[in-house]
């Protein structure tokens, strides 16, 4: 925040709780409050209203408190709408009767990513530290990758324990201490040559337990990043999914398990499930007959789940030869706050799942933490939005660098 610009008088404030209100039903509508499946409603309203600058431009806000999940970054964008009109950004525009408005930024857009077309990657050094065996994403400097934004959040606060836990501490994961991984270790018969505290593509042991072949980051269930850690002083594995720009909307996207290749990924899968049933570890919310079943999860991030899931649950307890024996597993799914196409299921994603479609206009990560997973292994499951969490960073650098490029503004407004 610039300390040498000065507040602005307020010359009026008005607090609104009445739920009728016609001005909060307008607030409420435009955050999306009243969508199928949103959580988060508006309980109070604060409308303020600044003294004109000497441009006369009149600057009007409205700042809502929360039940719920609160909207995306909405605090910080109040934020910044404030200091950007005192500062006269270009960014800001003149809307109706002279009142400032500010348009959010749509940072998923392929324009805005352009910016970052000479620097998709924050600092390079992080792939001498990445396992040379490793396929990385082709790609993976494409500036609406995943892996990318990946590779730029965790990859670069990978150094700082402290704020890698901080981090990984926002969703609720419970994480006490990042043990740093054992360079060269053997794990079932691979080795990992990869340094640091984040391994990328993590598949596991040699063997893949899910029946799979391929390598690490190519026709194998690959982990986006892979953490080690002690939770409630167990050492326990992160298996982390990373999401930013994708959609799911294509029909093959929808159809995992149909076709010749699926009816093999069925055949695959399905031998795992029967093995976890036999001792009794069953990790899905599915009835003897009836309800849903292996064929539901054949819509994309589903069937990534799923996979995951396996892998953990098959690779838990795991002993590497260094002598560190991992005793338990947190499974962490991170998407972007923004991208609604992902975050919210539609009817045509579920098309090919009957016993899921009454789970259409709910959140992914709701579903399949409320509705699939068994109770035991939900609380092995944690979620939500990543770009939420890049203010917990402590080097400012990174942070600005982050917050520009993923939020649409920078941290120290």
């Amino acid at each position: 925040m610039n300390k040498n610009i000065p507040e602005r008088k307020i010359l009026k404030r008005e607090v609104i709780t009445d739920q009728v209100d016609p001005r909060m039903v307008e607030f409420r509508k435009s955050r999306g409050e009243f969508k199928p499946g949103c959580k988060q409603k508006t309980v109070r309203l604060e409308i303020t209203e600044y003294e004109p600058g000497p441009d006369k431009v009149k600057m009007v806000t409205k700042f809502g408190f929360y039940e719920g999940e609160p909207p995306p970054a909405y605090r910080e964008f109040f934020g910044r709408l404030y200091h950007s009109a005192l500062e006269k950004s270009p960014e800001a525009k003149n809307g109706k009767d002279g009142v400032l408005a500010m348009e959010e930024t749509d940072v998923l857009s392929e324009k805005y990513q352009r910016k970052w077309d000479s620097e998709p990657i924050y600092d390079e050094s992080i792939f001498s530290k990445i396992d040379k065996t490793v396929h990385l994403h082709t790609e993976i400097r494409n500036v609406r990758s995943s892996a990318a934004a990946c590779i730029n959040a965790l990859g670069c606060m990978a150094n700082n324990k402290n704020d890698l836990l901080n981090f990984l501490n926002e969703f609720n994961v419970g994480v006490d201490e990042i043990i740093t991984f054992p360079s060269g270790s053997t794990v079932g018969g691979r080795r990992y040559n990869d340094s640091g505290n984040i391994v990328f593509e993590w598949v596991g042991p040699k063997e893949s337990p899910l029946g799979e072949k391929g390598s690490r980051g190519l026709n194998r269930t690959s982990i986006d990043a892979y953490v080690l850690g002690t939770v409630k002083g167990k050492v326990t594995q992160l298996l982390i999914e990373w999401k930013f720009t994708e959609t799911y909307n294509s029909p093959l996207n929808a159809k995992r398990f149909s076709g010749i290749a699926g009816n093999e990924r069925l055949r695959r899968y399905s031998i795992c499930l029967a093995k976890l049933r036999k001792e009794q570890d069953f990790p899905f919310r599915m009835t003897y007959e009836g309800a849903f079943g292996l064929p539901d999860l054949c819509y994309e991030p589903f069937f990534q789940l799923l996979r995951m899931t396996l892998l953990a649950k098959l690779t838990t307890p795991l002993e590497f030869d260094s002598g560190l024996v991992v005793k338990d597993y947190r499974i962490l799914h991170l998407s972007h706050s923004k991208n609604s196409g992902l975050n919210e299921l539609t009817p045509a994603q579920l098309d090919f799942s009957p016993g899921l479609r009454r789970y259409s206009g709910r959140s992914l990560h709701e579903v399949w933490r409320d509705n699939i997973l068994s109770n035991t292994e939900a609380k092995k499951f944690c979620c939500g939005y990543w770009d939420q969490a890049i203010r917990v960073i402590s080097d400012d650098r990174l942070k600005n660098y982050l917050s520009n490029r993923y939020l649409g503004y920078r941290a120290d407004y």
